[in-house]
């Protein structure tokens, strides 16, 4: 028993309703067993002998009626001999279906063996009997009736009492089944009701074992509960096994034994909280005096700050002011010496194009002088003409003043133009000169400007610089206030710090402890 109790309360319940389904299954299978018992008995009744007893009393019944027939074929004229011969047949034909049917039948030895003589019984009686039909046939009626007070008669008494002898031995085996079958059944109600009656004691024993085992130690472990809501710390219980309520009630020993060290350990420690929370209160005193003054001084400094940072916002202004400047010197620096660019171009062009004037004028004058020779030419011939060539001859002089004159006025012309030529020539080398100082210029210019932006840059970041400055400054100051109000909390906290540990050490003066202690906190 003690080996059960040890058990986990898992281990139990298994334990328990395995037993218990062992039974079940138990009283199921041999509950099924019988019933295949049952089953086959009544399967051997209904297959077997109710049949053979049903056949049996249709031969009989049949040979009654071949009987009755025999004698109406005997009583009866012409007219229903055909009709009752045609009835014979038929029986004939039933005989030997219903033969045919109990054959079929599972039969035992004495079964078979007592059908055969029926059967041999009944063919010697269906002999006679088929005597007796063809002399009523024939009209022969007083031989006929002879007959079957005769012989047949005496065939037809030994068939009928193998027929009541086959009926009775069926009726005997149909009886030892049934016999059979209340037999089994009363065995099987007895089992049953037996394993019924053990395992509804066996469950009633199990299910009060382990209601003890289980409800016991947890109403011992509710009382200890209540006496630790009581504040009482000195109670134990006692531990029965080793299964869930037993590891429980050890649990709980346990715990009223840490809960009586940790209130002893938190008295210690209320008294080492009102000690601490006494210095936390003047050292915060302290601490607020000194933060006070810093706050203070970080005013002052946020202040000075602010200035520089407002002096130092205004030099980076003027700085991208004088750098827009520069820029848009630069820009107008950059245009004038692309329109000097475009005057070198042009003089260059000009000049070009003085040049080809002056060739011109060269081919003109030259035409002019071919032309004079022409005329003269013309002059000459003329004169040798005479009268005939005296027109010519003027024709040929007026053409000679014109070319003289067109030489001389490409003569001037050259003159005008080479001087126009040395003009632009000089116009040009100056037009060189000052795009080239106009470039240096622009260089300049752009290097002013460049430098101008990177004081702009500088500027700017020292401007951030000063905003950083500034901003962390008044971090520390808006820090410093939040300090020195996060001081006068920790005085209030340290304050009540002490108020909740006067609390505290009431509420754990409250606690009984062994030997009748109670937990006291000295003033």
């Amino acid at each position: 028993m003690k080996w059960f109790m040890d058990r986990k309360i898992a281990t139990k319940l298994l334990l328990s309703f395995v037993t218990v389904l062992g039974l079940m299954t138990a009283l199921g299978i041999f509950s099924l067993y019988q019933m295949d018992k049952v089953n086959d008995t009544a399967t051997e009744i209904a297959h077997k002998w109710e049949p053979s007893i049903r056949i049996s009393l249709m031969l009989e019944r049949t040979l009654v009626r071949v009987r009755s027939t025999e004698f109406q074929h005997i009583l009866g004229n012409q007219e229903t001999m055909a009709t009752l011969e045609k009835a014979l047949a038929d029986r004939y034909q039933e005989f030997s279906n219903l033969e045919a049917q109990y054959r079929k039948l599972d039969l035992t030895p004495e079964q078979a063996s007592t059908f055969d003589q029926l059967s041999k019984t009944l063919a010697a009686y269906l002999v006679e009997h088929k005597k007796i039909i063809a002399l009523s046939h024939d009209n022969h009626k007083e031989e006929a009736l002879a007959l079957t007070k005769g012989d047949s008669l005496k065939a037809y008494r030994a068939i009928e009492k193998q027929f009541s002898t086959l009926r009775l031995a069926n009726i005997e085996q149909k009886e030892a089944a049934n016999t059979e079958a209340d037999r089994v059944y009363n065995t099987s109600q007895n089992w049953i009701i037996g394993v019924l009656a053990a395992g509804i004691l066996i469950g009633l024993i199990l299910a009060v074992t382990i209601a003890r085992v289980v409800a016991g130690p947890l109403v011992e472990a509710l009382q200890l509960a209540r006496r630790v809501a009581d504040n009482d710390l000195t109670g134990q219980v006692k531990v029965h096994g080793r299964d869930e309520t037993g590891q429980l009630m050890l649990a709980l020993n346990h715990m009223t034994e840490s809960l009586g060290t940790m209130v002893g350990e938190v008295h210690r420690s209320i008294a080492i909280i009102n000690t601490a929370s006494g210095e936390i209160a003047s050292g915060n005193a302290d601490l607020s005096s000194r933060t006070e003054s810093q706050a203070s001084s970080l005013e002052e400094t946020a202040s000075a700050m602010e200035e520089l940072t407002s002096t130092v916002r205004q030099n980076a202004d003027h700085a991208n002011q004088a750098n827009e400047l520069m820029a848009t010197s630069s820009r107008l620096a950059s245009e004038g010496g692309a329109v000097v660019d475009r005057v070198v171009q042009t003089m260059g062009e000009i000049r070009l194009g003085s040049s080809r004037i002056a060739d011109i004028i060269g081919v003109i004058d030259g035409i002019a002088f071919q032309t004079n020779i022409l005329a003269l030419n013309a002059a000459v011939e003329a004169a040798r003409a005479g009268e005939q060539g005296r027109g010519f001859a003027v024709v040929a002089t007026e053409v000679r003043s014109l070319a003289q004159r067109s030489a001389a006025a490409a003569r001037e012309i050259k003159e005008l133009i080479e001087g126009s030529v040395q003009q632009v020539a000089t116009g040009a080398d100056l037009v060189d000169q000052a795009g080239k100082t106009m470039h240096e210029i622009v260089d300049s210019v752009a290097r002013v400007a460049t430098l101008m932006n990177e004081i702009a840059v500088a500027s700017r970041e020292q401007s951030r610089g000063i905003d950083e400055i500034n901003h962390a400054v008044t971090q520390m100051d808006e820090g410093t206030q939040q300090n020195a109000a996060l001081v006068e909390e920790a005085a209030a906290a340290a304050h009540s710090l002490r108020d909740q540990t006067d609390q505290l050490a009431g509420l754990v003066g409250r606690f009984r402890l062994r030997g009748n202690e109670r937990v006291l906190l000295s003033a």
